[in-house]
């Protein structure tokens, strides 16, 4: 099952630590589109109508930050910054798929329990007794987060194509 990968990319997982410091990064960069914004609706707005002017378009910042992020380039503003990267289990681009699936759950179980299943999500690699520390959003969206320093993965479009091809093959022994 995808799920038990013990081995991952022929690479170096991400540390926690690592993980941790792009997600405070990624909410420093949320919360100042959602202040921008907010203060654009508080200016053009009458205030009456605030929190239901400023609720769907920041729910879309929100959730469409790092679907759109992950699904174009494969990191967040934050991973680039640390030099991770978010690589599905044969090695390409997570793409518009995995994206969806990483931020789809991410965001229920967010909005289901007012923050609290989100938190969980983005605490839950280090329940991995693994050596790749993946979340439940990786194991949803059967990927690894790589760590692109010392590599040779730096940016989107170099990606060493023998190192990564046949991925998930190698991965589970095949």
């Amino acid at each position: 099952m995808i799920g038990d990968v013990e081995e991952g990319p022929p690479m170096a997982p991400a540390t926690v630590r690592d993980r941790a410091v792009a997600r405070l990064i990624d909410t420093g960069v949320l919360a100042g589109a959602v202040l921008v914004l907010g203060l654009a609706v508080l200016l053009l707005g009458d205030g009456s109508r605030l929190p239901a002017m400023l609720a769907v378009p920041a729910f879309g910042v929100l959730c469409g930050y790092e679907f759109v992020m992950l699904g174009a380039y494969g990191e967040t503003i934050g991973k680039r910054v640390m030099r991770l990267r978010v690589v599905r289990l044969d090695g390409d681009e997570p793409g518009w798929g995995a994206a969806f699936s990483r931020t789809f759950f991410l965001t229920i179980a967010g909005c289901l329990s007012c923050g609290l299943g989100g938190l969980l999500f983005y605490l839950s690699p280090l329940l991995d007794p693994g050596p790749w520390k993946r979340g439940w959003h990786d194991h949803v969206a059967a990927t690894f987060v790589v760590s692109t320093r010392d590599s040779d993965v730096v940016a989107r479009g170099t990606v060493d194509e023998p190192r990564w091809r046949g991925l998930a093959h190698r991965a589970l022994g095949r």
